[in-house]
């Protein structure tokens, strides 16, 4: 995508010189822009950069959350998944809600990263001096901005002004000389960020849902289960093969576990129902050299692993070339990652929409023995996610091998028989197809989309944001190279 400084295949000495002396080629590349571009800085409202709160004012938990730039990734909207907790802090700075959240300091892949922020009024939220709050008042010109910021071309900027030499690199202010490239048709404009709105709406749909999942799984085994909780004794310590770890016979453990032994439908093993194998070894030692891109390649392997998904969500999808015949995801199974700190997040993979995909050794796949009941399969793979919100695997894993779920764990999961019309509500929620609209105009694009957002599932949302992606990141290469655009081809 860079050009050469003014498409010359040389350079002058003031340019050299105006350039701090600088003679590494990358100083001397240049993005190409539309006629009509406005700086970033002539957008906005206001601005603040975040400040650092230093380590003593971290607590484990508290109604203070501080955002660091590993909360901001490729998703539109802010990722809370795994965020600190602080102090009361007067310097720190608050963000404002509806406001941008910029990544200025970071290595490769989230330099240059951008997020809208929405209060949750649960929590009060300070921002790093990773990070910059940027403000826009209208609503269409923000989420125009966010979906150019979003895309390779920025990438590309902000990578190609930051000095590198170092690990985390900082931008300071530079993303506010970017030149915001506009359309010569105000329609495409308003497209670009009825797209965005699109997006974020499709993300928030994926939050409320998980949550509506967990809820009606934690209000059914509370109106249906009456578990006893008492000091653990001898038996217990004989049937967790005499593991002495205090998560095992804590009250909340203990909680989670009696809620399924004492629920009134009852309960069934694990694996009794599913199978389970680890997915494939991809060591240079078992399959020989192979390459990995964060870019589509033809011919290569989708690659899903917990580095690239989180709460029943596949955030990106990686590749993998090899000249090797690898064991590929098969119909609809459970995929459970089973080391380190993120052992036990599950997703529900459906191989119809992401056909020729593997995972790796890290990862459980588990499968039901009875293929024709899909609705059981999700609702299971639904049931071991909420445990894992609930912390149910951190107690169960071994600390001593690195925090891993090995077979020996499995075996004592137990799952509860809800009613078959709770299954499939709950089956639902995660998976659930409907037509695409049709004959969509720029009047009612926004206002369709969102109805059918409702309706669709955890695992369609999740699909049809990898392709509104994509139609949004060539929307603006043709904003940027000035293409002839058909507003119909996007609609």
């Amino acid at each position: 995508m860079f050009n050469y400084t003014m498409n010359r295949d040389y350079i002058i000495s003031h340019e050299i010189i105006g350039n701090e002396f600088s003679f590494s080629p990358s100083d001397f590349r240049s993005l190409p822009i539309t006629e009509e571009s406005k700086t970033l800085k002539e957008y906005l409202s206001n601005y603040k950069t975040g400040v650092e709160i230093g380590s003593e004012a971290y607590i484990n938990k508290s109604n203070i959350r501080f955002l660091k730039t590993n909360n901001i990734t490729s998703s539109f909207l802010l990722d809370t998944s795994r965020v600190e907790y602080a102090i009361p802090n007067s310097k720190a700075v608050s963000p404002k809600n509806g406001s941008l959240l910029l990544v200025k300091d970071g290595g490769t892949g989230g330099l240059g990263e951008i997020c809208l922020y929405t209060e949750d009024k649960q929590f009060k939220d300070y921002i790093s001096a990773g990070m910059i709050e940027l403000y826009i008042k209208d609503m269409t010109t923000k989420t125009y901005i966010m979906g150019i910021l979003k895309s390779k071309h920025f990438k590309e900027y902000i990578d190609n002004k930051t000095p590198g030499g170092s690990t985390i690199r900082h931008s300071r202010l530079l993303a506010f000389g970017y030149e915001i490239p506009l359309p010569k048709n105000e329609e495409v404009k308003t497209l670009v960020s009825l797209m965005v709105q699109n997006i974020l709406d499709k993300e928030q749909q994926i939050k409320v849902k998980n949550e509506q999942i967990n809820s009606t799984i934690k209000e059914e085994l509370e109106m249906h289960s009456h578990p006893e909780i008492k000091m653990p004794v001898s038996n217990e310590l004989l049937e967790n093969n005499f593991r002495f770890d205090s998560g095992l016979y804590s009250p909340e453990y203990k909680a989670i576990k009696g809620s399924v032994e004492f629920y009134e439908g009852g309960y069934f093993n694990l694996l009794d129902k599913y199978n389970a194998k680890r997915g494939q070894n991809l060591q240079v030692s078992n399959i020989g050299i192979s390459i990995y891109s964060n870019e589509k390649k033809e011919n290569f392997y989708r690659l899903v692993t917990r580095e690239n998904f989180d709460k029943r969500f596949i955030k990106d999808i990686r590749y993998l070339g090899s000249n090797k015949k690898l064991s590929k995801l098969s119909d609809i199974s459970i995929i459970m990652n089973a080391t380190g700190v993120y052992a036990g997040d599950t997703i529900i993979f459906d191989s119809n929409s992401l056909p020729n995909t593997i995972t790796n050794i890290n990862q459980w796949v588990i499968e039901s023995k009875n293929k024709n009941n899909k609705n059981d399969l999700i609702y299971v793979g639904c049931f071991l996610g909420y445990l894992s919100e609930k912390c149910f695997f951190e107690q169960i894993k071994d600390i001593s091998n690195g925090g891993m779920i090995v077979l020996e764990h499995l075996k004592i999961i137990k799952i509860p028989e809800f009613p078959e019309v709770l299954k499939k509500e709950i089956a639902a929620k995660y998976h659930n197809e409907i037509e695409t609209n049709k004959d969509l105009t720029i009047e009612t694009y926004l206002e369709k989309e969102k109805e059918r957002n409702n309706i669709l599932g955890i695992w369609q949302l999740n699909m049809e944001l990898f392709s509104l992606k994509e139609q949004l990141e060539q929307l603006v290469h043709d904003i940027v190279y000035d293409e002839d655009i058909i507003l119909e081809d996007y609609l």
